[in-house]
């Protein structure tokens, strides 16, 4: 429904999530749906969901096999993520963070 739109029929919110959310999508997803999402966030100044995009970009590079890139990511949202006490997204920064050792 989203990809119906044209791009100024769209909030730079919505544009971001659905950046997001196609990153998510592993198997056709891709490394520069993250970034625009993460640059969009980063400039609407919504750190809990730069956050996420961090860790799901984070995720995602471990998940192909790029451990060591996602290392940085992972600190940015667990950083974000404990000043603004969200405690079950810690756990899975954890997780991921884990997942990233295992793999590298």
């Amino acid at each position: 429904m989203l990809d119906a739109l044209l791009p100024g029929q769209t909030a730079p919110l919505i544009r971001a999530y659905r950046e997001r959310f196609r990153g998510c999508l592993y198997n056709s997803g891709n490394e520069a749906q993250f970034e625009g999402s993460e640059q969009e966030f980063d400039r609407l100044g919504i750190p809990f969901e730069l956050a996420v995009t961090k860790l799901e970009h984070g995720r995602w590079l471990v998940a192909h096999g790029r451990a060591v890139e996602a290392s940085p990511l992972l600190a940015d949202a667990r950083e974000t993520l404990e000043r603004l006490r969200a405690a079950p997204w810690l756990d899975r920064v954890a997780e991921a963070g884990a997942s990233a050792t295992v793999t590298a």
